[in-house]
């Protein structure tokens, strides 16, 4: 998908700021970046809730909990109470950096007793549209995440890329002159795929929040929820409980390409296999003309072969408007209980990808009983009064990210310091298979640039999400 993050709706660019100002003069409307203390900004933050920040199983890491978690019961013994924002701290003084002829990550060294500066590209200017208030929100996550990891020797600054390429470019750019070893972001995949150079020719590696695969690879991998991880964990645990013959309903849009796409692949690592799909445009008459097209398919093709398992890709009012007309049509959703291995041959479940994490979709009562993967919900709770309480609003869907990314960089300059390595963001270090914890459970980043999501399976409910298959804690070893 291009320039949007999965699940994420768009926003119409705004332009990029004026000719950069010394760095004297840099706030968050510049190229230049704004540098964010470890602390700064998160007031009144429950101890209880100090999210698991270190690799999953990693030698040393209690000592990171336990100095992060010093730094919080400080912080809520102190009297001040901050709210952070993008452009209030001053610019300090940047890192020593050596740079060898090697492969990204293993160009820019951090010296001893030196910070390793984290650069966070977004667009970050103070106006209300929806990219801008994205970017806020993910550096705010990014703000909770420092402050949890409590160590002297990182640093964040924070860079407006504005909505254009060539915006995110000059960032990236002016990161790089500021001792920056690792950028996060941008948002955007086309702002990723110019800042992806930019970076490579500095020895940069890049954490982007796209989800576009077409732009991972090389220095840029990606932390966005992504489809096909979505799809495969959904897929997995359907089969595994007798769901393995499925029809699939979705948009006929690029993010309907997508996830069918996802989903068939997914569908056949796990044995399974998709015996019907229809498509549909978004307006009430074409919704009920699809699902009547898919409905009276799925009945024909049900008289010999079952299908026990329907995919619908949609998310808001348009799935609500696709899952009220199945029943309609007779196709009825199996809302028996989960722990039944055995599939109603006359009703289908009904799956769902990451936009079904909406309240909208307790209004409608056929999407009981329907399974999707996704984040574990109390961890995204907790996350989200942490941060209402630092910010005293509500953070978007992907400030999580911002924290994840922010997390990852803190587990990996603390390992580096525990195994003596001056390199703290090589590939080596991204790629590790033991991966890392944030918010939104485990995850790791593959060779390829892509990311894999230790995922709960959450069943919709009468009243909320039941997890009904717990997110894994780690990922395999060897």
């Amino acid at each position: 998908m291009k320039d949007c993050a999965y699940g994420a709706g768009g926003a119409n660019g705004v332009g990029f700021g004026d000719a950069p100002r010394r760095r004297s003069d840099a706030g968050a409307g510049d190229r230049r970046g704004s540098r964010v203390g470890a602390g700064e900004g998160v007031g009144d933050v429950g101890a209880s809730a100090l999210a698991r920040l270190a690799r999953a199983g990693r030698p040393g890491m209690r000592l990171l909990a336990a100095i992060a978690f010093a730094s919080l019961v400080a912080a809520c013994g102190s009297t001040a109470k901050q709210s952070a924002r993008i452009g209030d701290a001053p610019p300090t003084r940047i890192q020593s950096l050596e740079v060898e002829t090697q492969s990204f990550g293993d160009r820019v060294a951090v010296a001893p007793g030196e910070r390793a500066v984290v650069a966070l590209l977004a667009p970050m200017g103070q106006s209300r549209n929806a990219l801008d208030t994205i970017g806020r929100s993910i550096a705010n996550g990014a703000q909770l995440a420092l402050n949890d990891i409590a160590l002297d020797d990182i640093e964040l600054r924070l860079y407006d890329t504005g909505a254009t390429p060539q915006g995110a470019s000059l960032a990236a750019e002016a990161a790089a002159a500021d001792g920056a070893a690792l950028i996060l972001g941008p948002l955007l995949s086309r702002s990723a795929s110019a800042v992806g150079p930019a970076a490579l020719s500095a020895g940069l590696p890049v954490i982007s929040f796209s989800t576009d695969a077409a732009i991972a690879g090389e220095n840029v991998f990606l932390i966005g929820f992504l489809p096909s991880e979505d799809m495969r964990r959904v897929t997995d645990f359907a089969v595994s409980r007798g769901v393995s013959s499925f029809g699939a309903l979705a948009p006929a849009t690029l993010e309907g390409d997508v996830l069918l796409s996802a989903f068939q692949e997914a569908a056949a690592q796990a044995g399974g296999e998709i015996l019907l799909a229809e498509r549909y445009q978004q307006t009430f008459v074409e919704i009920e003309e699809g699902v009547r097209r898919y409905a009276d398919a799925h009945k024909a093709i049900s008289e010999t072969r079952p299908i026990t398992g329907v995919l619908l890709a949609d998310g808001g009012q348009s799935l609500n408007s696709v899952a009220a007309y199945l029943p309609f049509f007779d196709v009825a959703p199996d809302q028996s209980s989960q722990a039944a291995f055995e599939p109603a041959l006359d009703k289908a479940r009904f799956l769902g990808v990451g936009k079904w994490n909406d309240p909208l979709v307790l209004r409608e009562p056929s999407l009981r009983g329907g399974w999707f993967a996704g984040p574990d919900p109390a961890l995204r709770e907790q996350f989200a009064a942490r941060y209402r309480a630092a910010f005293a609003q509500e953070p978007h869907a992907l400030a999580s990210l911002g924290y994840d990314a922010m997390a990852a960089a803190g587990a990996m300059v603390a390992e580096a310091r525990r195994a003596g390595s001056r390199f703290p963001f090589s590939r080596e270090a991204i790629t590790s298979p033991i991966g890392f914890v944030g918010v939104n459970g485990v995850f790791k980043f593959n060779d390829t640039g892509l990311n894999e999501r230790g995922l709960a399976v959450l069943e919709v409910g009468r009243d909320g999400f039941v997890v009904i298959d717990p997110a894994p804690t780690g990922f395999p070893r060897g």
